[in-house]
């Protein structure tokens, strides 16, 4: 019981403000972006610890804790955001239903689905979904990193050629 004690005063201590959750290193080798990212789950822990990984990366993320809070910020600025990182089940509204929803809004906008375990949810009925990609919890660091870097660059190389196709012009991504 003390060493669980000693363990546990090393992250907490009695005045709730001192909590301090341990630094996440991440290695130089993650690749780096930017954009905003929409980060949408119901475990609080699951939130926070996404967020700093992403941080550090160069993302800013604007976190919620349930869907219908993530669809009401995404329906008030819809065009703010990069890209979507939601969990599959989540209380009311589940991560597919409100892929739908922000779809309906924004048809460009990629969306990460993410899951503990599901039979009949993986890679390839997401992408029938119109899903940008799939990561099963819990989510590695490297795993997360390149799976936004790939996305938000595939995604930008669409806009790219989608501006390229209207115009008649090439139009040089920034």
């Amino acid at each position: 019981m003390n060493r669980a004690r000693a363990l546990l005063s090393r992250f907490y201590s009695r005045e709730p403000k001192s909590f301090q959750p341990p630094k996440i290193e991440l290695p130089e080798s993650l690749p780096r972006g930017e954009g905003l990212i929409l980060l949408v789950d119901d475990e609080i822990s699951i939130v926070d610890l996404l967020k700093d990984i992403l941080v550090p990366l160069g993302y800013e993320v604007a976190r919620k804790y349930n869907g219908s809070d993530a669809l009401q910020a995404f329906k008030a600025h819809p065009e703010s955001f990069d890209l979507v990182i939601t969990d599959l089940t989540m209380p009311r509204i589940t991560g597919i239903d409100l892929a739908r929803e922000i779809q309906k809004i924004r048809a460009d906008i990629p969306i990460i689905l993410c899951t503990g375990f599901s039979e009949w949810v993986d890679e390839s009925r997401t992408s029938k979904l119109g899903i940008s990609g799939f990561l099963r919890k819990p989510v590695g660091m490297r795993e997360l990193a390149e799976s936004v870097s790939k996305i938000l660059a595939e995604n930008k190389s669409k806009k790219s050629k989608t501006q390229h196709s209207r115009t008649g012009y090439w139009v040089s991504p920034r």
